[in-house]
């Protein structure tokens, strides 16, 4: 009986340090993964509502609801009421505002790549340094609201463009 507590106590432990040596080193195999970001890890904080009704020609029509909107398209979220587009074209733009934000996303991650590795870079950095510029140049050089622009206007009809550039 004395040597089964004393064993007990034993592998009691083991357990604990083998527990606390998992949690110093990481915890024991735990892999974080990147996430594809929502719409809202991207957007800013303008909001538009949204809501469906039907015109007189009984096409529906969106209106505005609660939805966060990111920089590059908020000319068209402040006027998505005037615009008066069906469901499917508030379908279609939205799909392109997250294909957008994604594109952003993506950019900004091979940023913050090449910074940490820059950060955890000893010695001649210079691949590390050249890597983090090409990817800075990368996310200036992407042109979010001119490529919105572009695909929006692929989706709009000739009336509801004129009033999208507001003419």
């Amino acid at each position: 009986m004395k040597y089964s507590v004393t064993f007990l106590s034993l592998a009691f432990l083991c357990l604990v340090f083998t527990g606390a040596a998992q949690a110093a080193c990481g915890g024991g195999g735990f892999k974080q993964t990147r996430d594809k970001p929502s719409p809202e890890q991207y957007s800013s904080s303008h909001t538009v509502s949204v809501s469906y009704q039907k015109d007189s020609g009984s096409r529906e029509i969106v209106s505005p609801a609660h939805v966060d909107t990111p920089a590059f398209s908020s000319r068209y979220d402040s006027i998505v009421n005037d615009l008066k587009v069906s469901s499917d074209q508030y379908n279609d733009i939205s799909n392109v505002k997250h294909d957008i934000g994604n594109k952003v996303d993506d950019l900004q991650h091979d940023v913050d790549k090449a910074s940490n590795k820059l950060a955890r870079c000893s010695g001649n950095c210079d691949k590390e340094q050249r890597k983090l510029q090409e990817a800075q140049a990368k996310l200036s050089a992407y042109d979010a609201k001119g490529e919105f622009d572009r695909r929006v206007s692929s989706v709009l009809t000739d009336e509801q463009m004129k009033t999208y550039r507001g003419k």
